[in-house]
């Protein structure tokens, strides 16, 4: 029975995965469907202004927030033994994040948290940091960005990924108080799969509280 039981619990949570990227990848197909309906109906005089902008109901994806950000590493980035400082790669970790949710709240934000940046490698003097960010998460106010990091050889052209760090910030308005932010929208399952991910990582950061 016990057997019975977990195949059971499998096979619907199975199927509870295959209906949520349904249902991410149907709801931004229909929102998509809706705004390109109601400006046709704009473009031939059948819809004003005011209904284009109510339609126009901000399509957030993680791929709209990406953001790359690239550096050559020069002396003055120097720990005491002759690499890149673990500080200056925080602070360039922190910034990609901040950009990209800042391109996806379209507003200031604010850094709240910050997941454990394990360095896998170090990164020597002249090489070029690459940062690719992401937006991962939103909540109400909240939103989780992803960073990768990358330095290259720029001789060899060989590249290493040394880091992958998840940061936490909070939008603000023009008040400095937490306002709102656009939901993400998966696209993909990929994006639906990531996103499940993402909100487990701010359950157990909220228990941990």
């Amino acid at each position: 029975m016990a057997l019975v039981a977990e195949v059971a619990r499998a096979w619907l949570t199975l199927a509870a995965d295959r209906e949520n990227r349904k249902l991410a990848q149907s709801t931004f197909e229909s929102q998509t469907q809706a705004y390109a309906l109601v400006k046709k109906r704009f473009e031939v005089g059948m819809a004003n202004e005011l209904d284009l902008k109510r339609a126009q109901v901000p399509l957030k994806t993680s791929k709209a927030s990406r953001i790359t950000l690239a550096q050559l590493m020069q002396p003055e980035h120097a720990n005491n033994l002759g690499n890149v400082h673990g500080g200056w790669i925080m602070k360039l970790v922190d910034e990609a994040g901040a950009l990209a949710c800042m391109r996806h709240a379209q507003k200031r934000v604010v850094t709240v948290a910050v997941d454990s940046l394990v360095f896998r490698e170090p990164i020597k003097i002249g090489h070029l940091v690459t940062l690719n960010a992401e937006v991962t998460y939103t909540g109400r106010t909240s939103l989780e960005a992803e960073v990768q990091v990358i330095a290259e050889n720029p001789i060899t052209g060989e590249r290493t990924h040394t880091n992958t760090a998840y940061l936490v910030y909070v939008a603000l308005d023009d008040n400095a108080k937490p306002t709102s932010v656009p939901p993400l929208v998966a696209e993909t399952e990929e994006d639906v799969e990531r996103m499940k991910q993402a909100e487990a990582r701010q359950k157990r950061r909220i228990s941990q509280k």
